[in-house]
């Protein structure tokens, strides 16, 4: 899908100056990247982290030590990742979004008009894994400089690559300009209902896993009659976790009462169903699945990316997933309001 519109969009790239995309791009230096990583003024995340996933990101076994001065001792060690782009990394940086921007202009033009906001962080930061925070994107160190190597090599692979990483987490800052307009898809396309955030059993609570691009812990889903939260959660029992290898996805049966509602149980027990559950699957488009199926943010921004042409061809059972996605979104984000 779209292929002519990507190879349009690359010929298209040449005609548009630096100059003419400065406003479109945002690069924080380093003191407002501090300040604003560590901030949570809009947005609440440091004081969400848990004990297994402080001890995941620093590469360190289980602590037992007050939640509060693990949070404390994390965010010092989060102040001294913070990094500055170079001359030569924003305009590489410049020239992939150019490219993006054309692709998603011909899509989402709503989208495609979002400014992007770019923070870069040292490859120890979230496991070098690019996200978002607010309205900004962090960038490892190393896609940055990925990014200069095509600058001047010309490598088309990791040209797609990285174009393939800012197209996900585009969407995830259009998630929050747009929530509204997304949680009417999600409803519409994969049955996803957007209540209050469920809070986690106390059983587990510990084990969360929050994803900075999907901290929102209120989209539930009816499966046979029941209601279902999906969630990720590091694996129970382990004392030196790995963030990504030690995830664990699950579908946690919900007592629901209007909008709110809590974690079922028996015996004490949460009562909980594999997150590839078949019915589940067989709603949401499976793209990615084990690193998004927990939550309808991530599932459209791996889609996205698919729809765009990028990574491999969509599994069997997803085309028509895709196209239903691809035409919701055309006609939601339409209209560019200028």
């Amino acid at each position: 899908m779209m292929k002519m519109r990507r190879l349009f969009g690359f010929l298209l790239v040449g005609l548009l100056t630096a100059t003419a995309y400065a406003d479109k791009v945002f690069f924080f230096d380093k003191a407002s990247a501090k300040e604003r990583i560590l901030s949570e003024e809009k947005e609440a995340y440091f004081s969400k982290h848990q004990i297994v996933e402080l001890a995941a990101y620093q590469g360190r076994e289980v602590s037992d030590a007050p939640l509060d001065e693990q949070r404390a001792e994390y965010k010092k060690v989060v102040a001294d990742y913070v990094g500055e782009f170079t001359d030569a990394e924003k305009q590489a940086l410049e020239s992939l979004i150019v490219a993006v921007d054309i692709e998603l202009k011909a899509w989402v033009p709503m989208i495609a008009g979002l400014q992007w906001r770019l923070l870069k962080m040292d490859n120890r930061f979230c496991s070098g894994f690019p996200h978002t925070r607010e309205d900004f994107i962090v960038v490892p160190t190393l896609l940055a400089e990925l990014a200069v190597h095509v600058e001047t090599e010309g490598s088309g692979q990791f040209a797609d690559f990285l174009k393939e990483v800012l197209i996900h987490e585009k969407m995830h800052v259009a998630q929050r300009h747009y929530l509204e307009k997304f949680d009417s898809i999600y409803k519409e396309l994969w049955g996803f209902d957007h209540i209050e955030p469920v809070c986690a059993h106390p059983s587990f609570e510990d084990r969360l896993a929050h994803n900075p691009d999907a901290l929102d812990y209120g989209y539930v889903t009816y499966l046979r009659e029941q209601w279902y939260l999906p969630l990720v959660l590091y694996r129970e029992g382990t004392s030196n976790p790995v963030m990504g290898k030690d995830f664990v996805s699950q579908l946690y049966l919900l007592q629901r009462d209007g909008d709110s509602a809590e974690i079922a149980t028996v015996d004490n027990k949460p009562v909980r169903i594999p997150i590839d559950d078949e019915d589940y699957r067989e709603r949401i488009p499976t793209i990615a699945f084990a690193q998004g199926g927990d939550h309808p943010h991530e599932i459209l921004a791996y889609s996205a990316t698919k729809i765009l042409g990028y990574g491999s061809e969509p599994e069997e059972g997803n085309e028509e997933k895709l196209i239903a996605l691809q035409k919701a979104m055309a006609a939601a984000f339409a209209e560019t309001g200028e």
